[in-house]
């Protein structure tokens, strides 16, 4: 059987490691530190991995975070940048490629159909029942037509029509 691994603390890095466990607000860093603290008094790396935190953890883990405090203190404890999974979606990455504001919504698509429309309330047929009631699009071409002002007005002639179908 291999021997323990034994963990020799000072008693500033005894008592930086109780504060961190019992105050520190990062609680990833708060399970490190009692983890280390563990194996510092004795308890076998296996043991403490096994049952002597809230969550197991692989014993290699914490043979991982006792070399790093080793090496860099408490400072090799956190989480480095970079590390963990990238957000899939991140409306602030969004912003930065568009520089903060939303692209442009290209209205070309609807011009047809807005001129269609215009054309078809300037010579005073309803939207429903001139040239847009055979094409297969017609909720789409009133829907172009919302923005135009004849449709805002509550309204008289061949507006009533296209309101209420809206």
């Amino acid at each position: 059987m291999p021997a323990r691994y034994q963990l020799v603390l000072s008693q500033e890095q005894v008592k930086e490691l109780t504060w961190t466990r019992d105050h520190h607000p990062l609680a990833y860093l708060r399970v490190k530190a009692a983890a280390l603290l563990k194996v510092a008094q004795g308890e076998a790396i296996s043991q403490v991995a096994r049952s002597g935190l809230l969550k197991s953890v692989d014993r290699h883990t914490i043979k991982d975070w006792i070399i790093r405090y080793q090496q860099d203190g408490l400072a090799g404890l956190k989480v480095q940048t970079g590390r963990g999974r990238k957000p899939v979606f991140s409306p602030s990455l969004r912003r930065r490629r568009t520089g903060g504001r939303r692209p442009a919504r290209d209205l070309a698509p609807l011009a047809p159909a807005l001129r269609t429309v215009a054309q078809e309330l300037a010579s005073g047929e309803c939207a429903a029942s001139g040239s847009l009631a055979g094409t297969d699009e017609p909720a789409r071409h009133l829907q172009a037509a919302q923005t135009l002002p004849c449709l805002l007005q509550a309204g008289a002639g061949p507006c009533a029509f296209a309101r209420s179908a809206l």
